[in-house]
């Protein structure tokens, strides 16, 4: 049965920490925020890129891009949006404040 929690599971935690519950949730918005980047990055690349390498710049200034530079772009634009994701690698949690050593929890039945 832990097996088949673990296989069909979203996140599992290893510890019983709570802690791994806030930090797994500071990663999740992390990688979210950095997703949306690349993707913005992504299509701002194309929306400029695609139309110079279609030629639209001819007409006015006579100015074409060979289809080796337009490959080299495209090329470059993947490697942005790889080289962006690869510094999750990098991710340190943030401190989270501790709790106070002299709370005392009553609890009433």
């Amino acid at each position: 049965g832990t097996e088949v929690a673990i296989e069909t599971a979203d996140v599992v935690l290893m510890k019983s920490a709570l802690r791994d519950v806030c930090i797994t949730l500071e990663l999740s918005r992390t990688v979210m925020r950095r997703i949306r980047l690349n993707f913005a990055w992504a299509t701002g690349y194309n929306l400029i890129g695609i139309p110079l390498a279609m030629g639209v710049l001819f007409p006015v200034w006579h100015a074409r891009m060979p289809p080796m530079f337009a490959g080299l772009a495209m090329a470059l634009s993947s490697v942005s949006v790889v080289v962006s994701s690869l510094i999750l690698n990098g991710y340190r949690p943030s401190e989270l404040p501790q709790p106070e050593a002299d709370v005392d929890v009553i609890v009433k039945y």
